[in-house]
C-alpha cells in the first residue's frame, strides 16, 4: 500500500558541487527522486548519500545555473520506468523519455529501475541457443538463452556493426516470441544515425526497444541507461513472456562515468581510480538475467566493452570477466588478418554452450578448435623461421587454419548463416585434417 505524503519544499541548499547539491534536513530516503526548482526551470535528481541531516542529491541534468536559492522537494519514490508492451518499436533516451517522434509512454505502473530479484531457487538451467547467424558464435561460442556473455574489444574496432548484425539477425532467426533491447552508452550522433537506419532497413523495429544515451548527455543519464534497458527487458520477459536479448555497450563508457562521479564525490577509489564498489555495481546489472523454471520468457545479456590498450586485465574487463559466463574477444590482430567479425576464437569461450548444443555440434566445434590451434602454432613458427622448416603435415595445418579464417569465420555484415550451413562448411574443412 502506498503512503501519500504532501510534498514539502525546502530552501536549505547548503552548497552546489557539480553534479551534486547538498541539502540540509530534506525529508527523503536513499534513492528517492528529488525535484529542484530554479526560477521557472525544473530539474530532477536522486538521493545518493545521507550523512546525519545532510542529503547529497545528484542532479541528472547537471548543476550549471543552480545556486543555494534553489527550491528542493522529494517525490518519495525511486526512479521508475513506465512499462507497457507498447515499448516495442520505440526509441528512448537514457532516462526513458521518447527520442522518436511518438508520444510519451503512459502506464498504470512504473517499474523500479533497480530491478527485480530473481530467486535462485526458481532459476532454470539455460538450454536453448540464440541463433545470431554468425558462425564464430553459433558454432563455436554459442549464446544461450538466459546467459550473460561479455564481449571485449580492442580500441578502434567497428563493434557497432557487429552489435547491429546480432540484433537484426537474432530477431530474423527467432522461432518464438523474441525481442531485443539495445542500450547504447556514450554514442556519437553518427552512431545513433547508423543504429536507427540499420534497424529501419532491416525492418526489425517492431521487435526491438532502443535506449540511446548520447556522449553529450548528462553523466547521470549514462548510469541510468542500462538500468532502463534491463527494466524494459524484465517487463517484456517476466510479464509478457518474451525471450529478450539485451545488448549493452560500451560498458567502459559506463564505468568511466562511474569513476568520474565517484571522484567528484570524494569516494574511496582503488585500481586506476575506479570506485571500490565497481564489482558490486556491475554485478547489479549483469545478474539481471536468466530463465525461470516452468515460466515463459528469458533475459540474455550481451554486454560489450572496450579493452583500453588491449589490456584484458584492466579493472573493467577484469571485473566483468569474473561475473559473466564466458567472453568473446575481438582483436585488431584478427581484423588485420581480414577476418570479419574479428573474433579471436582461441581466446573466446561460452561456458553455457554445452547445455544447448548437440553432441554432433560439440564434437565438430572441438575439432575446429584443434585444427585451428595447430595451424596457428605452426603459422607462428613459420613467421619466425620460415615455411621451409615445417613438414608437410604442419603445412597442411597452416593451410587449413587459413581456410577456416577465410571460409568459416569471415562473413559479411549482412550475411546470415544458419547453424546447418556453418556446420557444413566446418565439416568440409576439418575432414581434410590428419586424424587426432
Amino acid at each position: 500500500m502506498y503512503e501519500f505524503r504532501r510534498l514539502v519544499k525546502h530552501k536549505s541548499v547548503e552548497r552546489v558541487h557539480d553534479p551534486v547539491i547538498v541539502v540540509r534536513g530534506l525529508d527523503a530516503n536513499f534513492g528517492d527522486i528529488i525535484r529542484v526548482e530554479m526560477g521557472k526551470e525544473m530539474r530532477t535528481g536522486k538521493v545518493i548519500a545521507i550523512e546525519e541531516d545532510l542529503y547529497f542529491v545528484e542532479i541528472f541534468e547537471g548543476t550549471a545555473g543552480l545556486n543555494t536559492s534553489a527550491i528542493v522537494s522529494s517525490t518519495y519514490e525511486p526512479i521508475t520506468l513506465p512499462v507497457s508492451e507498447l515499448m516495442l518499436g520505440r526509441v528512448f533516451n537514457g532516462i526513458g523519455e521518447p527520442k522518436d517522434d511518438k508520444s510519451k509512454l503512459y502506464s498504470n505502473k512504473g517499474w523500479d529501475v533497480n530491478g527485480l530479484i530473481l530467486n535462485p531457487y526458481f532459476r532454470d538451467v539455460p538450454h536453448e541457443m540464440i541463433e545470431t547467424g554468425i558462425t564464430s558464435l553459433d558454432l563455436l561460442n554459442t549464446l544461450v538463452k538466459g546467459q550473460k556473455l561479455a564481449t571485449f574489444a580492442s580500441p578502434g574496432l567497428d563493434v557497432l556493426s557487429l552489435q547491429m548484425q546480432i540484433l537484426k539477425q537474432s530477431i530474423t532467426n527467432s522461432k518464438g516470441r523474441f525481442a531485443v533491447v539495445f542500450a547504447g552508452i556514450g554514442l556519437s550522433k553518427d552512431e545513433e544515425h547508423f543504429i536507427l537506419s540499420t534497424i529501419e532497413e532491416a525492418q526489425v523495429a517492431d521487435m526491438s526497444v532502443l535506449f540511446l544515451n548520447s556522449a553529450k548527455d548528462p553523466a547521470m543519464e549514462a548510469l541510468l541507461t542500462p538500468r532502463m534497458a534491463l527494466t524494459a527487458a524484465e517487463y517484456l520477459a517476466h510479464h509478457i513472456g518474451l525471450d529478450v536479448l539485451v545488448i549493452m555497450g560500451d560498458m567502459l563508457n559506463y564505468s568511466n562515468v562511474l569513476r568520474n562521479m565517484a571522484s567528484q564525490k570524494g569516494e574511496l577509489t582503488v585500481r586506476e581510480g575506479y570506485p571500490s564498489y565497481l564489482f558490486t555495481d556491475l554485478a547489479s546489472l549483469y545478474e539481471r538475467c536468466g530463465t525461470r523454471r516452468g515460466k515463459p520468457g528469458s533475459i540474455t545479456q550481451l554486454p560489450f566493452l572496450t579493452m583500453p590498450n588491449d589490456d584484458i586485465t584492466h579493472p573493467v574487463p577484469d571485473t566483468t570477466g569474473y561475473i559473466s559466463e564466458g567472453q568473446i574477444i575481438l582483436t585488431r590482430t584478427v581484423a588485420h588478418a581480414g577476418v570479419h567479425p574479428p573474433i579471436d576464437i582461441l581466446n573466446s569461450l561460452s561456458r553455457m554452450m554445452h547445455f544447448a548444443v548437440s553432441d554432433k555440434q560439440a564434437k565438430l566445434s572441438n575439432r575446429v578448435y584443434h585444427v585451428y590451434a595447430e595451424g596457428k602454432k605452426f603459422q607462428d613458427i613459420a613467421a619466425m623461421m620460415g615455411m621451409d622448416v615445417l613438414d608437410e603435415e604442419a603445412k597442411l595445418f597452416v593451410s587449413l587454419k587459413e581456410e577456416i579464417d577465410e571460409l568459416l569465420l569471415s562473413q559479411g555484415a549482412n550475411e546470415n548463416r544458419t547453424l546447418k550451413q556453418s556446420m557444413r562448411i566446418a565439416s568440409q574443412i576439418v575432414e581434410k585434417a590428419p586424424s587426432i
